[in-house]
């Protein structure tokens, strides 16, 4: 996850508001979806929240969509950041600055979260508080909701030896604040994934939750 540079001493500093999950969305180009993926957020059945929207520049009315969502949801708390497209790790870096919760929980704008996921995730983690990060399942769908594949199945427990062979990506997992600062910002040299990269830094500290969680883009699947 980390790039080799030196941490900041503001990156995800302090042990966070306890019990709020900040969620970091980066959106580029999203005006279609990123209402849908906002809509999975307030249908949670966790509070507190924060969601985070980083625009990248977008080119759309991405970041208008969301600011009018926004003020549809003033029981939610939701800040809106803008810059320039320079990839999705350094669109989540960005919204890790900005994030103030105990709890980090990544969702593109393109995917949708079932609405007992945080709860669930979070739920694993109190669980087991000598785990930093719990993951679940996913499906992939296409726009229509049509299955494509199901490829990111959890499992129980991974070990560090099997993160390079695994397709889990960022939205299945919630993170302590703690484990990221560990792990360092993202490698903001890469346009895409960067999943792989932070499991790699994550190391034997997983824990896998139950296989109910979250579909790919437009679409929920609960299992």
């Amino acid at each position: 996850m980390a790039t080799g540079k030196r941490i900041s001493e503001s990156f995800l500093a302090g042990p966070g508001r306890p019990g709020l999950v900040s969620v970091v969305m980066p959106a580029f180009n999203r005006e279609m979806l990123v209402a849908d993926a906002l809509d999975s957020l307030a249908a949670q059945d966790y509070r507190p929240l924060q969601i985070i929207v980083v625009d990248e520049g977008s080119s759309d009315a991405t970041a208008s969509v969301v600011l009018d969502w926004a003020s549809k949801r003033s029981d939610l708390w939701v800040d809106l950041v803008r810059q320039s497209h320079r990839g999705a790790g350094a669109a989540r870096n960005a919204g890790l600055m900005r994030a103030h919760g105990e709890f980090i929980y990544f969702l593109d704008s393109d995917d949708v979260a079932a609405p007992y996921s945080l709860s669930l995730l979070a739920g694993a983690l109190q669980a087991r508080p000598d785990r930093p990060f719990a993951a679940g399942h996913a499906i992939d769908t296409d726009l229509r909701g049509r299955e494509i594949s199901d490829d990111h199945s959890g499992m129980p427990d991974m070990r560090e030896r099997d993160v390079p062979g695994c397709h889990w990506p960022l939205f299945t997992a919630l993170y302590r604040r703690c484990a990221l600062r560990q792990a360092g910002p993202f490698n903001d040299t890469l346009k895409t994934g960067g999943s792989l990269e932070m499991h790699r830094a994550a190391g034997d500290w997983f824990y896998g939750s139950p296989r109910r969680l979250l579909a790919r883009l437009s679409r929920l699947v609960g299992r």
